[in-house]
């Protein structure tokens, strides 16, 4: 894979990133690459050979493209490779080569011959209206930051320029490729190490062991059981399961200190960091020397808690359906149920797409009627609220 910056000279200067340092004050390399946020996505501009499109900046996975993209570009599968997605699922997906990708302010930077895995046919990721993800392997040893306030990524050599607190680092951890991991006290002495997933729209996503450990030390509160489907990922919807709603009392990532974060357990093989922490402060990760860095806006603790429905929404065949139920509503409705009416008001067939990108449904008040379709083909009204 073979990386470039085209200078206002014309000349073309090939960089192989092996050369890159962080002892030079001014930066050899720095590209900057703006972008939007769409439902917690965060979304940049890049050229697929040549071919122009938008793509998810994804930090905890590798690089993919659509399969409509892959039809586009004529490219023919060059193996096939399992892969577990977010949610624990495995799958089988086609394997092929990108000749190159270009993004960023001109002269921004083109990078040659990658690696890229094909999406199914139809995923819900085309929905999203994107060409595909960019992950982090794309720029081994290189600086990345992430600036939400300007809403710009910067990519360059150096990390001297951005003049970071070094009390703001934390150890880059290796575990996964170029997949950020970092080691963070989610309280009470109890450890974990967490994936940086800015492809994630949460601000942080706790396993079920995790989950487990800090209720067991007290440092979380159990605020809800509920019954359900966690979310969707690469290989689709993730199963029903039991889940657990926690109230971690705190966290903190560097200087940043957070109380009260609200997050259902899951079954996934880590915990993540969402692209939410984007909202408190500034994101570098420096590959070279193995550092993460989180700049906080406010030096002050964040609180976190907010109230959340006992019930969550999803789109199943056009239709808004069940996805996950709380609390004694477990007992009265199903996931995979579809909703009929809320506050009398029917609710009709929902545009996947629309759905990916905003909420899938909008109720002003905390509290409201929901009508819904058993799987026995009878209608029940319950009442759903934010607790």
């Amino acid at each position: 894979m073979k990386f470039k910056q085209l200078y206002i000279s014309l000349l073309v200067v090939s960089l192989a990133f092996s050369c890159f340092t962080t002892k030079a004050e001014t930066p050899a390399f720095y590209v900057e690459v703006p972008y939007t946020t769409i439902n917690g996505k965060i979304i940049i501009e890049a050229r697929a050979e040549g071919v122009p499109g938008k793509f998810i900046f994804d930090t905890g996975a590798p690089t993919y493209i659509t399969y409509s993209l892959a039809r586009r570009l004529s490219l023919d599968a060059t193996s096939t490779q399992n892969i577990l997605d977010a949610h624990n699922q495995s799958m089988t997906l086609e394997k092929t080569q990108l000749k190159s990708l270009s993004m960023g302010i001109k002269p921004g930077i083109n990078i040659e011959e990658i690696p890229v895995t094909i999406m199914p046919e139809g995923h819900l990721i085309e929905q999203f209206g994107v060409d595909g993800m960019i992950g982090c392997e794309l720029f081994p040893g290189a600086v990345v930051r992430i600036d939400s306030r300007q809403k710009k990524i910067i990519i360059t050599d150096n990390i001297s320029p951005f003049r970071i607190n070094l009390r703001n680092r934390l150890p880059l951890l290796h575990v996964q490729g170029q997949i950020p991991f970092i080691e963070l006290n989610v309280g009470a002495g109890v450890i974990e190490t967490v994936m940086f997933d800015s492809g994630s729209g949460a601000f942080y996503e706790m396993t079920t062991a995790t989950a487990s450990e800090a209720l067991r030390e007290n440092a979380a509160a159990l605020e809800s059981k509920g019954y359900g489907s966690s979310g969707i990922g690469m290989a689709g919807a993730a199963s029903a399961g039991e889940h657990n709603l926690i109230r971690l009392f705190e966290l903190r990532v560097s200087t940043g200190r957070f109380r009260n974060i609200v997050t259902e357990s899951m079954d996934a093989p880590c915990s993540r960091l969402g692209s939410q922490l984007l909202d408190y402060g500034t994101v570098t990760i420096d590959y070279a020397s193995s550092a993460f860095y989180f700049e906080p806006f406010e030096s002050a603790p964040q609180d976190l808690y907010k109230k959340r429905w006992n019930v969550d929404f999803t789109v199943a065949n056009g239709h808004v359906v069940i996805a996950c139920v709380w609390g004694e509503l477990v007992e009265k409705i199903s996931p995979g149920e579809r909703v009929l009416k809320i506050d009398g008001e029917p609710v009709g067939e929902v545009n996947v797409a629309d759905a990916l990108q905003s909420s899938i449904v909008k109720i002003k008040n905390e509290k409201a009627v929901i009508t819904v379709l058993r799987q026995d083909g009878t209608e029940v009204d319950v009442t759903i609220e934010k607790k």
